[in-house]
């Protein structure tokens, strides 16, 4: 059984190409296709599990999820492109990039401070008049009863981490951080007994990041580990040519990244004043 509690997938189906005369094989090129029928009527979600191998068989027995469309960052401006995707393109990001230069928040695009991009984030929701947002600045466990509810309930999330090659959260003390917006939550289901149960091993999160055309599928567990690992700057940008705006105590510093995001909600119009 897989770690979701789910059978693991079929072998790839092997073809042997017929040789033609006088000529080498052709190469056949198989896209893996299977399951997650359940998200047919969402077909980046649907691509995304099959990809990730998450929920293939079953519908995931609670999830939610919001389309946001892809930004490809330039330059270091990956939490610029996040805010850009929240916005839904309501405002560029280059021209975030600007405002945010403006404010004293970056040089070059970098983001070293999740309450700057609170108080940025603030900032161009005015400019654009989006008031049908809440923004909260938190300083916890990302893997949280409370935020795994406002997911489930539509929120969405901003939040910085380690990315690795393909992206994907892991654990290098900050020389890698990145930035991604989390766009929704799937729960597979995970029986001990009778008891149905929801943990680390079955709690993935959907996510958009200025790296990958891509629907990212993570595991929220994963997603933790990796925000409250960053620690410090690489040394490639310590050296590099570029000035950054580092807040004071670092990465893991009180206004730096470590262990903290930010939660975007939903207002109803009943909850505007």
């Amino acid at each position: 059984m897989s770690e979701a509690g789910i059978p693991p997938p079929p072998p790839l189906l092997q073809l042997t190409p017929k040789k033609e005369s006088n000529s080498e094989p052709r190469r056949v090129h198989l896209r893996y296709q299977v399951g997650c029928d359940w998200a047919s009527s969402i077909e980046e979600l649907k691509t995304a599990c099959q990809r990730h191998g998450v929920c293939l068989y079953a519908e995931p027995s609670i999830w939610c999820y919001t389309n946001f469309e892809s930004i490809l960052q330039v330059g270091p401006t990956c939490g610029l492109v996040a805010l850009s995707m929240l916005l839904q393109k309501a405002m560029t990001p280059d021209n975030i990039l600007n405002m945010a230069k403006d404010l004293g928040y970056t040089n070059n695009g970098e983001m070293f401070s999740v309450k700057s991009m609170f108080s940025l984030i603030e900032y161009v929701l005015k400019k654009v008049n989006i008031d049908n947002l809440s923004v909260e600045h938190c300083k916890q466990k990302i893997f949280d009863e409370r935020v795994v509810q406002s997911l489930i309930d539509g929120s969405v999330m901003l939040v910085p981490y380690d990315a690795d090659r393909n992206h994907s959260p892991c654990m290098k003390r900050g020389h890698s951080a990145h930035w991604a917006i989390v766009t929704g939550i799937l729960i597979a289901e995970v029986f001990e007994g009778k008891k149905q149960k929801y943990d680390f091993r079955n709690v993935y999160v959907t996510a958009r990041h200025g790296k990958s055309a891509n629907l990212a599928i993570w595991k929220l567990q994963d997603l933790e580990n990796s925000n409250r690992n960053l620690d410090e700057m690489s040394e490639i940008r310590v050296n590099d040519e570029l000035e950054y705006i580092v807040p004071n105590g670092g990465l893991n510093g009180e206004d730096g990244l470590s262990g903290q995001f930010i939660l975007v909600h939903k207002m109803n119009k009943n909850d505007i004043t």
